[in-house]
């Protein structure tokens, strides 16, 4: 080993020690959130000493091309992770214990065809929805990622093994049903979409599709084999679903307990004091419901935090309980507002200025 290859040791093995230091200073966690924390902390930890000690063999084989990356403090690998439990966990499934569907399930009614949300749930592991529409191939993806996410944070090993899978599932189908290249042949794609086009096109004529002038006008656009991608997506997702049978349960149940709470049985006093003789409803992003409680919690969903960055927004918890869009606009003018004033400008002769007087004098030539 020549100086150069020694310098990249020495750093693998600090880098390795480091890690080591971290997974045993790791204390206990106080919470069932910060156990989820410090559980995908040590997931992410363990994967960089694995990187890193493959580094160092190939290093002594003399295989390792570029420098050694340089690792970040312990501090914001902590944030990451938190970061991403919260994205995936908010709200009343802060633990994990149950799945966030409703977002799915409004926006794909046209596809699955249930009700109900709780009906939803009960049918959503067994895919039994309108496969015609290319619609479906949306749906499946969104749904999968969303699994995807859980899983990596829940079930990391399980995650490892379905994400290993992936490429088995592929080659199964491909060697039983589909022939990649012949589209004309028997068995070949009977339906795929052209990204470029942005439309469907039949199998038998798809090689006249890529060479026709339209196609030509808008580049060369990627074109989705739909049965392959719906197949592997189905077969992604009812592993799963599998895997999260327990939370898709609880979810249901739930869902369930909630719905008694607005029921008629519910006595005068329980229902005053819950607000569940009041009627709440947000024009943002649609929600309609009775319930205090049901109410404030609408307002961390993935829904209506969408919902508000379609107006420019970013989300943050100053717009929490705005439910009109005209106060929504002015609540944004005036955040905007005040961080021209909070923003500060200094002059050549060393005169602070706040950014909008700062703007002005510049233009009047003043400064």
């Amino acid at each position: 080993m020549d100086r150069c290859d020694v310098r990249k040791q020495v750093k693998i093995l600090e880098n390795m020690e480091r890690i080591s230091n971290w997974l045993i200073e790791m204390g206990g966690a106080k919470d069932k959130k910060d156990k989820m924390v410090k559980r995908y902390v040590r997931n992410i930890l363990k994967r960089k000493y694995k990187r890193y000690k493959r580094m160092g063999v190939l290093n002594i084989e003399g295989k390792l091309d570029g420098g050694v990356g340089r690792l970040s403090d312990l501090g914001y690998y902590e944030l990451k992770a938190r970061k991403e439990v919260e994205e995936v966990l908010r709200d009343s499934k802060l633990c994990g214990s149950g799945l966030e569907l409703e977002r799915i399930f409004k926006e794909y009614m046209d596809v699955h065809l249930c009700s109900g949300y709780k009906e939803f749930l009960r049918w959503v592991h067994k895919l039994e929805a309108d496969k015609t529409k290319f619609r479906y191939l949306e749906y499946l993806n969104e749904l999968k990622e969303y699994l995807c996410r859980l899983m990596k944070i829940k079930y990391f090993r399980m995650f490892k093994r379905l994400m290993a899978s992936r490429m088995e599932i592929i080659k199964k189908i491909e060697a039983q049903r589909y022939i990649e290249k012949d589209f004309t042949k028997e068995g070949g794609f009977p339906k795929v979409y052209c990204l470029g086009c942005s439309r469907e096109v039949a199998g038998s004529v798809l090689k006249y599709h890529l060479k026709g002038k339209k196609h030509s006008k808008k580049g060369d656009g990627e074109v989705l084999y739909s049965d392959i991608e719906t197949l592997e997506a189905e077969n992604l997702i009812r592993r799963a679903f599998s895997v999260l049978d327990r939370e898709r349960k609880y979810s249901i149940s739930l869902f369930s307990r909630r719905k008694k709470l607005v029921g008629d049985g519910v006595p005068k006093w329980k229902r005053k004091q819950k607000d569940l003789d009041i009627e709440f409803e947000c024009e943002i992003c649609g929600y309609l419901g009775y319930g205090r409680d049901g109410f404030d919690r609408h307002f961390g969903e993935d829904l209506h935090r969408k919902c508000v960055e379609e107006y420019g927004i970013r989300y943050s918890p100053i717009f929490k309980g705005i439910t009109r869009i005209g106060t929504l606009i002015r609540m944004k003018d005036r955040v905007e507002e005040s961080e021209s004033y909070s923003e500060e400008f200094e002059d050549r002769d060393g005169n602070v200025f706040d950014r909008r007087t700062y703007e002005d004098l510049k233009r009047n030539n003043l400064i």
